[in-house]
């Protein structure tokens, strides 16, 4: 296992052991943003929602993590 593949699997452990509620959406909202972020975020909520999250949009997500 490369050291990649190992952070991911701490970060998962981490997010795992930290999310105690799940929350149901229920009214759809569309991103209305433009922005190079904007579009970023979208493509991170996609990849979320079909389970295909990628190494760069856990980096992403690590940029907006209050400490």
């Amino acid at each position: 296992m490369d050291r990649s593949e190992t952070i991911l699997q701490h970060a998962f452990q981490l997010y795992h052991s930290s999310f105690t509620h799940a929350f149901e959406l229920t009214q759809q909202m569309r991103q209305q943003g433009i922005t190079d972020m904007d579009r970023r975020f979208q493509i991170v909520l996609s990849n979320l929602r079909t389970g295909e999250v990628q190494k760069e949009d856990w980096e992403f997500l690590q940029t907006h993590v209050l400490a």
